[in-house]
């Protein structure tokens, strides 16, 4: 017997992976003001011209009719000091929170499989006969 080495191919399944890249949007509160608009009142003096308020009549008499003084006169006109409301505007802070999308790139291992033949050495025993090419003293060879 003779020992011979006989090269097989089996077939074997293998999983792989490879990487892929895609976009991803994460969607992140952020604190964030804007600002609103009020109107707010303040007291301001300021100066008008108003007519010259009448005299006082004089004393009343006892014993006659009651007189009054006229006017001195219609177009007489004094600067009084008065406080008048004046609006203005102002602008109020106000915090919230607002949702913002943020893009990113993002990387995952994807699987994927294949069959592959691998090699494999098998040694076995194979039976040899002997053959001799001139019988030398008659016998059969192989004896």
């Amino acid at each position: 017997m003779k020992t011979c080495c006989e090269t097989v191919y089996e077939e074997e399944v293998r999983t792989f992976y490879k990487t892929v890249y895609e976009d991803v949007v994460d969607k992140v509160p952020v604190d964030a003001v804007r600002y609103v608009e009020e109107t707010q009142y303040r007291c301001q003096p300021c100066t008008i011209w108003q007519p010259r308020p009448p005299e006082a009549c004089g004393p009343i008499k006892a014993c006659g009719p009651a007189t009054c003084c006229a006017p001195s006169s219609c177009c007489d006109m004094v600067p009084t000091q008065i406080l008048r409301k004046v609006p203005y505007t102002t602008y109020r802070p106000e915090h919230y929170q607002k949702i913002e999308e943020r893009p990113r790139v993002a990387s995952k291992q994807v699987p994927y499989t294949i069959t592959v033949c691998v090699p494999k050495v098998i040694y076995k025993q194979v039976p040899v006969t002997v053959c001799c090419p001139v019988p030398c003293c008659g016998k059969p060879c192989g004896n």
